[in-house]
């Protein structure tokens, strides 16, 4: 009986601990490169883990939450045009939501164009996104 029980309390610790896990697939690496005078990239790259994937900015309405880049307002730069997509990403059909979606895996790069306004500067902000697998999404998250 006390070996029953013994096993019965472990599998529950076990599964809690299982259950209190995050699922979080995605690492996000920052850098620049200096494109002219006072023109610089901002390079902004996801690892994505396997069997994973985030959403394209480009996300039909009803869809997931497409990534999206905020910058702070600070002065010593501004934006130059948008931030884009530089990996192509992957058309499918998404059986949760009915609809195509564009969605990247193992790697997503994404840039923003800025210019400089004074010698130096710096740059604040965060990425919002949503990862999925095959099983589980996590809720959208910023960096």
């Amino acid at each position: 009986m006390l070996r029953k029980l013994t096993v019965i309390i472990s599998l529950f610790l076990f599964g809690t601990y299982l259950a209190a896990q995050i699922y979080d697939p995605v690492t996000w690496d920052f850098s620049f490169e200096k494109k002219g005078d006072k023109l610089y990239e901002l390079i902004f790259t996801a690892s994505i883990a396997e069997h994973s994937h985030i959403y394209s900015m480009d996300i039909p309405e009803g869809g997931p939450i497409p990534t999206s880049f905020r910058f702070d307002t600070i002065p010593g730069f501004n934006l130059k045009g948008s931030t884009f997509e530089v990996t192509k990403p992957v058309e499918l059909l998404d059986e949760a939501f009915g609809i195509k979606i564009k969605t990247f895996s193992n790697k997503a790069e994404f840039r923003q164009k800025i210019t400089a306004v004074g010698s130096s500067f710096t740059v604040t902000g965060a990425v919002n996104f949503m990862a999925c697998n095959n099983v589980t999404c996590s809720p959208p998250k910023d960096v």
